[in-house]
């Protein structure tokens, strides 16, 4: 969480990363609760505040976790949330679809249950056999948009990141931010990611 807000607060272009779990964790929408994540996921997992919105996701070794940084100048980072998400989630389905994985978009949301976020896909969601597999969250400030995504219940090639990233913005590279961004991550852990009082806040 912490690399991909310093992540976020470096990039001068778009950038995609995509990462794994090395344990069990579930990860909190900004506004969720933790007292009710608690109850409902128990003690077998690490938990993590995001600083996007969203419900809880469990995470795990089958969980591909993506991240895109758009500066304000970008003409995505210009677009209102609903639609970022749907371009998002379409360029997601047309990726994982040259990889050999059919996806469907959810249609319009009823209404939400709880907040567990892959047990109740909303718009523009990601569906396998009218199973969620992929869905994302946003925060917006003067400074661009962040969103985070999760593809998970199905097997991710291990070439889909650059397939995604070459669908999103056409020319890609490998961007470098510089030994500067380990003092920012350090910086993040130490105020925020890794302290009790973010992750249980609510």
């Amino acid at each position: 969480m912490a690399m991909d807000e310093a992540l976020y607060m470096r990039s001068l272009c778009p950038v995609v990363r995509f990462y794994g779990w090395s344990c069990p964790a579930v990860s909190l929408g900004y506004f969720c609760s933790w007292a009710e994540s608690r109850v409902r996921h128990g003690e077998l997992f690490s938990y993590v505040r995001r600083w996007t919105g969203g419900g809880t996701v469990e995470h795990g070794n089958s969980d591909a976790t993506y991240s895109i940084s758009l500066p304000a100048d970008c003409p995505w980072g210009r677009w209102r949330a609903p639609m970022l998400y749907e371009r998002v989630h379409l360029t997601l389905a047309v990726a994982l679809q040259e990889c050999g994985i059919e996806t469907d978009a959810f249609g319009p949301a009823g209404p939400v249950r709880d907040s567990a976020c892959f047990q109740h896909p909303v718009a523009q969601d990601l569906v396998l056999s009218g199973r969620k597999v992929a869905g994302a969250a946003i925060r917006r400030s003067v400074r661009g948009v962040l969103l985070q995504g999760s593809i998970q219940g199905i097997a991710v090639p291990p070439h889909l990141p650059d397939v995604f990233a070459r669908l999103l913005a056409g020319d890609v590279e490998e961007w470098n931010p510089g030994t500067d961004l380990d003092d920012d991550i350090a910086s993040l852990v130490e105020s925020r990611y890794g302290r009790v009082q973010w992750t249980r806040r609510k």
